[in-house]
């Protein structure tokens, strides 16, 4: 008897359905249009966030638990869209994620009107859609910004080559920023290892640690967990992983140490939302507006949308602050204040407008650029005011908005950037104002009960 028979003669008679420890095999996940599958989600963590307090920090205890449960179909790119990689519809029957941070607790669901996403692959990285409308910023952080493992991307952590029992690899840098929602990765030092292959299912060990950036953040993580293979369908149907993080203080958010844990199971039973029928008609490619996201003040009393890549650090009813970032920098910061409310069909005079903005600046103020009122929608008035001043040695620019409604309700938009950033800013200050909507005054008639 050979070495080759004998080795899987033991094996037989002592794990039926086993591979031979040197037998190589292909486990590479295979996706074509067509394919369907259901995904469901768990997702635990818990830590402390280091949010300042004068020359300190003060530590937060926070925790998460997010429930997540979606049908899902690949579908077919069109030959001019070569920037695809991938592409995806999916029906979420299930979108949740509980937090708390100290005392104060928060609930994200996803609206009825946006339970269809489209997932895609852009540049190596998901970006998600809903062919019904912009997402707000709470869907996106709940769906895209916060949810690693993308269905798409995480078969590109098994080996393109034949693989045996113990075989390790390290996945690229870019599969792992992509995988873990960061913007770069500065050291790699994941493996991925095939454990064991069965007659049905094979199954990858996966564990390192990794250093990288996210949201302008340093961040430290170490990971551990493992990949079951079904070889039969060839796609992953399992995925159990847990990390621990340790960031840095970052310009939209505070430094953390926290551990999480995930769990993705995918089952091929029949679907029901994402069956051809429920497809033919659905359409697939974004537009402006499905790219943006949108923005509801916290009493619903104003609307807007605005780019992805701003990040919101302060909501309540009479102050938002926001943030937009560019491959982790800060390229702009945004204050929304509310204003006095004046008689219907007013507005504030600018000439005030333009004695307050300057007393505001200060010594920072050195000249007003342009001004002048913008076009809005019918009935609502905009004047902006742009300045040029300076910020210690930084030469900065502003725009002052003030906006006025049909009903007397008044805002401050506030854009301020570093002079050197305003062509890549371009307009995005006219894009948002442009956008901008009034939830009509409530009165004794049209009070919602």
């Amino acid at each position: 008897m050979t070495k080759r028979a004998a080795c899987c003669a033991g094996l037989l008679l002592a794990v039926v359905g086993v591979v031979c420890a040197d037998e190589k095999v292909m486990l590479r996940e295979e996706l074509q249009a067509g394919d369907t599958w259901s995904v469901t989600i768990k997702f635990d963590a818990k830590g402390n966030q280091n949010a300042p307090a004068g020359d300190k920090a003060t530590p937060l205890p926070f925790a998460a638990q997010g429930q997540f449960a979606y049908e899902e179909k690949v579908m077919p790119i069109e030959p001019e869209a070569k920037e695809l990689a991938g592409r995806t519809v999916r029906f979420y029957t299930q979108a949740s994620l509980e937090s708390s941070v100290r005392d104060s607790r928060t609930t994200r669901t996803l609206r009825e009107a946006v339970r269809v996403v489209v997932n895609e692959i852009r540049g190596g990285r998901p970006f998600l859609f809903s062919p019904s409308g912009p997402l707000t910023v709470e869907e996106f952080d709940m769906l895209q910004g916060e949810a690693p493992m993308n269905t798409l991307l995480v078969g590109q952590l098994l080996s393109p080559e034949l693989v045996a029992p113990g075989d390790a690899w390290k996945p690229a840098d870019a599969v792992v920023a992509a995988l873990l929602n960061l913007d770069a990765i500065t050291t790699n030092a994941v493996e991925v290892k095939l454990a064991e292959v069965k007659d049905a299912t094979a199954r990858f060990e996966i564990g390192g640690k990794i250093e990288g950036q996210v949201s302008g953040a340093t961040t430290k993580q170490a990971l551990t967990g493992q990949i079951v293979f079904d070889r039969a369908r060839k796609k992953i149907a399992r995925i159990e992983l847990t990390r621990d993080d340790d960031r840095g203080r970052g310009p939209v958010s505070h430094a953390l140490k926290a551990q999480s844990s995930l769990t993705i199971e995918r089952s091929f039973d029949a679907v029901a939302h994402v069956n051809s029928e429920a497809v033919a008609n659905l359409p697939l490619a974004a537009n402006a507006a499905t790219e943006q996201l949108v923005y509801t003040q916290t009493d619903g009393q104003y609307r807007f949308h605005f780019p992805r890549g701003w990040a919101v650090l302060l909501n309540n009813p009479r102050v938002t602050l926001m943030r937009l970032l560019h491959n982790g920098d800060s390229i702009a910061q945004c204050n929304i204040l509310a204003a006095p409310t004046v008689v219907a069909g007013s507005h504030m005079d600018p000439a005030e407008f333009r004695k307050q903005v300057q007393q505001a600046l200060g010594q920072q103020f050195q000249k007003f650029i342009q001004e002048g009122e913008v076009p809005a929608a019918k009935g609502h008035w905009v004047y902006r005011l742009a300045a040029v001043g300076q910020s210690g040695d930084l030469p900065i620019v502003w725009y002052y908005y003030i906006a006025a409604s049909p009903q007397g309700q008044q805002l401050v938009f506030i854009f301020q950037l570093d002079a050197r950033r305003v062509d890549q800013f371009g307009p995005q200050d006219l894009a948002v104002i442009g956008s901008l909507e009034f939830e009509p005054a409530k009165t004794a008639t049209n009070r919602k009960e």
